[in-house]
């Protein structure tokens, strides 16, 4: 899912955040904002990418997924291991399971079978003994060999 650097005016502050089409995401923000939004860059990532961004920022944060713009977030590079890769997929999905509490729900939001989740769900909880209601993070670190 690709992740999106939107600011608000001319030089006001960037959102960075993930969307499946960032510029209906744009739209969608627009009739909420009383400045002109524009997306300033798409980047090939994942919901852990996002994360990686909020804290290389995290001084400049505002609130939210806002941050101060700084002339770094139109060349920041994500690291590799940050990126899109099965291992950070993964962890997305049982992210977002963890957050919404329904299999079905993450599987339409990452267009998977609601099995598959069920399936990735099954090997966290096995590598990790956790029932999918805390220690995510812990996870990414390990061994995600058998996925």
């Amino acid at each position: 899912m690709p992740v999106y650097f939107i600011q608000a005016g001319a030089d006001g502050p960037i959102k960075i955040g993930v969307a499946r089409k960032p510029m209906d995401r744009v739209s969608q923000l627009q009739t909420a904002h009383y400045q002109e939004l524009s997306l300033r860059r798409v980047i090939a990532g994942s919901h852990s990418a996002e994360e990686w961004l909020h804290q290389r920022f995290a001084a400049r944060h505002i609130a939210r997924e806002w941050f101060v713009y700084h002339p770094d977030m139109d060349t920041v590079e994500i690291p590799d291991e940050w990126l899109g890769t099965t291992t950070a997929r993964y962890m997305d999905i049982i992210l977002h399971a963890k957050d919404s509490n329904n299999f079905s729900i993450t599987a339409r939001h990452f267009n998977i079978s609601r099995e598959r989740v069920r399936q990735i769900a099954s090997i966290y909880e096995t590598e990790t003994g956790d029932k999918l209601m805390r220690g995510a993070r812990i996870w990414a670190s390990g061994n995600s060999s058998s996925i």
